[in-house]
């Protein structure tokens, strides 16, 4: 890896009969990797879909219709691309 660079690995490791993590990280092919366990609050990354109900006044939605149609996108995908662009 060039000087500066960085890679990010993931793995998923869920416990098999009865080897402990630490025997896993004394194997060679981890020999000088760095082990951590952390906790994910897996609703951080949740695509499930929900359905949602809210109010707009109708021109409001006209310009939300409007704009998503330029795009090439619904009116679902596009107030979720610009909702979530807007909160970053």
């Amino acid at each position: 890896m060039a000087p500066g660079k960085s890679t990010t690995y993931c793995f998923y490791y869920r416990p098999q009969g009865d080897i402990p993590l630490d025997e896993h990280a004394k194997k060679r092919q981890w020999k000088g990797w760095t082990w951590a366990v952390v906790e994910v609050d897996l609703s951080e990354i949740d695509n499930k879909v929900e359905r949602i109900n809210i109010t707009l006044p109708r021109r409001v939605l006209r310009v939300i219709d409007d704009a998503a149609k330029r795009a090439g996108e619904s009116r679902s995908g596009y107030i979720a691309r610009v909702g979530i662009s807007g909160a970053k």
